[in-house]
């Protein structure tokens, strides 16, 4: 992976803006703060995923799930690829952009606390709130941390992800357990494939068929990645004026009031449902 710096803000220290600290999670923020150290004063450098992988101490589909947030909220960008020579031979590597967001990060500070982009649920406090919260002592358990982060993911008023998706998943059932499962996954990050897919998924013959998984189904087995074509498509029938039609020895009658009438209106005059 090839590195280059044009926030030109580094000579002596790896400064990250608060904007980044409150809008992401501990391996976003570790993830950005290697790619801006490692950028160099020269605004170049070299590393592979395998020493992000080491010095952040994750797997390969966590730090690709980093990677794409950072992309996708446009803090890096993604140059393309150079061929560089290596102890093994040549080797394509690709080459990111550290992105200048100090614009970014003082708008959003210069606005009211009402104004500004509400902070994702799972990926910390209200910044209203930030100042008071109290580190835990060292020592404590990991089911203390865990403790402490559920209270803060509570007690947020912000504007809850996991609300909206359960406003929208048709099956209601178990919703405390849904929502551990959302936190769990950290799955504010994937809310909008969610949702998208969900909208999708209303107009199948599976779901209108009421065969729908229960919600901590549906998010433990991260079913918005699902192919749709194996959900089937919703199977129409053409109505006119309010009255079903329908097709006989060749022929298309409407079925009104229990008679059946011989069709001779427009087509474009059908509705579909």
């Amino acid at each position: 992976m090839h590195l280059k710096d044009n926030s030109q803000d580094k000579k002596y220290f790896t400064i990250i803006p608060n904007y980044i600290a409150n809008h992401s999670t501990a391996n976003d923020q570790a993830l950005y703060f290697q790619m801006k150290r490692l950028s160099g004063d020269n605004n170049t450098c070299y590393a592979s995923e395998k020493y992000f992988k080491s010095k952040l101490g994750i797997g390969s589909k966590a730090l690709k799930k980093s990677l794409d947030y950072l992309l996708d909220k446009k803090w890096i960008a993604f140059l393309g690829f150079r061929e560089i020579e290596t102890p093994g031979g040549k080797q394509k590597i690709k080459i990111y952009s550290i992105k200048d967001i100090w614009k970014m990060n003082i708008e959003h500070f210069d606005k009211g606390l009402s104004e500004r982009e509400p902070l994702l649920q799972s990926k910390g406090v209200s910044e209203s709130n930030q100042r008071g919260v109290q580190k835990e002592p060292k020592g404590s358990s990991f089911e203390q941390q865990r403790r402490t982060t559920n209270k803060n993911y509570k007690n947020n008023n912000n504007i809850c992800l996991f609300d909206l998706f359960w406003k929208d998943y048709p099956v209601k059932e178990n919703k405390k357990k849904a929502r551990e499962v959302w936190v769990k996954k950290n799955l504010d990050t994937s809310y909008e494939k969610i949702i998208a897919f969900i909208k999708k998924a209303k107009n199948t013959d599976r779901w209108n068929k009421k065969i729908i998984p229960h919600p901590t189904t549906f998010l433990n087995g991260e079913r918005w990645e699902d192919d749709l074509t194996s959900y089937g498509e919703i199977v129409r029938k053409p109505f006119y004026r309010g009255d079903p039609l329908v097709e006989k020895n060749g022929k298309q009658y409407v079925i009104s009031d229990g008679q059946w009438l011989e069709f001779a209106g427009d087509k474009k005059d059908l509705v579909y449902k």
